[in-house]
């Protein structure tokens, strides 16, 4: 009877260890806690996230590093730690964002004299201004007359690479020295809410860095509306939806 017992406590507790270990390295449920990306996500939906989407993200010791990576791509909808961590900060300790995917490394999205950005040029809406997104090894033309792109790109640089810079009117110093390109070091993505009216995405805190991407949203599991009863709270018509 012993025996049994400690066969079954034995396979308990394997499979609690499997569980663990499958939420740590390959799959993860995320709860959405607001209604800001409706009609895609709503307040309620538990998303599956698979972790090796995009390769899977080591857990930090002293640097990044990424096994099996592959780049996101665009119009995927993506789990990633919030980038605003401070300079030489691990972005694996900030809150998870979610977001879609408007440009990734390489791609081009244009500025509008009034904050508009669209994924081209629009002159309807005033996106004139070509802001490349930089990709790892790439050197960038820093070009001064946008009101939008000499401030983003210094902003980007004293955050995430791993130089200093200034500017001085419309010019861009490095090491006191002016300089018109920069060679970037990282992989940056540009993300966009389903919302229009829901600012939090890349215009409030600017370009992600690579290191922050944690996965792609695959699926919605199942989902619960915090408003109704608890009897009545499961949404039937929203289990087990592929993510698009």
């Amino acid at each position: 009877m012993k025996k049994t017992h400690s066969i079954i406590l034995f396979i308990l507790l394997a499979a609690i260890v499997l569980a663990a270990i499958s939420r740590l390295c390959v799959f993860d449920v995320l709860t959405i806690l607001q209604d800001d990306e409706q009609p895609t996500l709503m307040q309620g939906d538990r998303v599956l996230l698979n972790r090796w989407s995009y390769g899977y993200r080591v857990p930090y010791i002293k640097t990044y590093h990424r096994y099996a990576s592959r780049p996101a791509g665009r119009g995927e909808w993506v789990a990633f730690n919030h980038p605003i961590v401070g300079k030489g900060a691990r972005p694996d300790t900030s809150r998870v964002c979610i977001g879609k995917v408007l440009a990734a490394p390489g791609d081009t999205i244009w500025f509008g004299n009034k904050g508009n950005i669209s994924a081209f040029r629009n002159y309807a809406n005033g996106c004139i201004w070509p802001f490349i997104l930089p990709a790892s090894g790439t050197y960038i033309h820093i070009n001064p007359t946008s009101p939008w792109l000499l401030p983003l790109y210094t902003t980007m640089i004293n955050r995430y690479e791993p130089d200093s810079i200034t500017t001085r009117g419309d010019k861009l110093f490095l090491e006191n020295k002016p300089i018109e390109y920069y060679r970037f070091n990282r992989n940056y993505y540009w993300f966009k809410s389903e919302n229009e009216d829901n600012l939090s995405d890349s215009r409030s805190y600017g370009p992600v860095p690579e290191e922050c991407l944690l996965g792609k949203l695959q699926t919605i599991l199942y989902s619960f509306d915090p408003l109704l009863p608890w009897t009545n709270r499961w949404r039937r018509n929203r289990t087990l939806i592929p993510i698009q």
